[in-house]
C-alpha cells in the first residue's frame, strides 16, 4: 500500500512508506497490550481463618469480619492485627503477616495480572483458643495491683488536681 501525494515525486512515496511502517510498528504493540487487557486474567488473593473451636468472632485491624471458619479476599500483602473472641475462651490477639509469593513481586506482578488465566493465592491461618479460667482471683493480689496502679496515677505528670469542691462548707459565725 502506498500513499499518494499531490506533489507527484518519488520522494513523497518513500516518505509515505516510512510513515506506514512507523504506524504498523506502533500499532502492533498497542494491539498486543489491548489483547492482553481484554483477554488477560487476574490474580485472586484470599485467606481462610479457622479456629479451634469454630465459631469465634474475627476482627482484622479492629474491624469485625465474621465468624470462623471464614474466607475473605485481601488486596495487600503485609501485617494484619487479628483478634478472635469467643465466650468462655480467652481473647486471642496476633499479628498475621502475609508475604507475597515471588511471582507477585514487582515487576513480575504486572505480567501475572496480564496472563490469560487466573492466578490464585490462597492463604490459611488457624488459631487455637484456650478456655478462660474460672478460678477465683486472690483478693490480696487484686488489692495490691490496685494500690500500685493508684500510686502510678498519683505520681504521673499528667494527673491534674480535682476540679470539684466539697459539698459542705464550714459554718460562718
Amino acid at each position: 500500500m502506498q500513499l499518494a501525494c499531490s506533489c507527484g515525486n518519488g520522494e513523497s512515496k518513500l516518505a509515505a512508506g516510512a510513515m506506514l511502517s512507523i504506524l504498523l510498528s506502533v500499532r502492533t504493540p498497542l494491539c498486543l497490550i489491548l489483547f492482553f487487557v481484554v483477554v488477560g486474567g487476574c490474580a485472586q488473593r484470599d485467606i481462610t481463618i479457622n479456629s479451634e473451636p469454630p465459631g469465634a468472632m474475627v476482627y482484622v485491624n479492629d474491624q469485625e469480619i465474621g465468624r470462623t471458619p471464614l474466607t475473605r479476599d485481601f488486596q495487600w500483602y503485609g501485617t494484619y492485627d487479628v483478634q478472635l473472641r469467643k465466650e468462655g475462651y480467652e481473647t486471642e490477639n496476633r499479628h498475621a503477616t502475609i508475604v507475597a509469593q515471588p511471582w507477585f513481586w514487582p515487576p513480575f506482578d504486572l505480567f501475572v495480572e496480564l496472563l490469560p488465566f487466573h492466578v490464585k493465592d490462597h492463604r490459611e491461618r488457624t488459631f487455637v483458643l484456650h478456655p478462660a479460667t474460672s478460678q477465683p482471683v486472690d483478693q490480696t493480689i487484686m488489692l495490691s495491683r490496685a494500690a500500685d496502679l493508684a500510686a502510678k496515677l498519683q505520681s504521673s505528670e499528667h494527673t491534674r488536681p480535682a476540679t470539684t469542691y466539697p459539698s459542705t462548707t464550714e459554718p460562718t459565725e
